[in-house]
């Protein structure tokens, strides 16, 4: 199961979506909206609480041509 999180919300929000929808065995996280926002400590803070893997993130509003695999760099 995958949960969809927007990088324009705010840290908190974040870990609260993240929390309640992890009793549903989330698998992997799809970041939406990287191209709103030079920030990026929110996908570490959130990872490194909850250790989930990132599967996706998306840059534009042309899915599915501005969705890129996820990876360290």
């Amino acid at each position: 199961m995958y949960c969809v999180l927007s990088l324009t919300s705010k840290q908190k929000d974040l870990e609260d979506i993240y929390s309640r929808f992890s009793k549903l065995n989330i698998n992997r996280v799809i970041f939406t909206k990287i191209d709103e926002t030079t920030q990026f400590g929110p996908i570490y803070n959130l990872w490194n609480k909850y250790k989930f893997k990132m599967s996706y993130l998306t840059n534009g509003q042309n899915v599915p041509d501005d969705i890129q695999d996820a990876s360290p760099d």
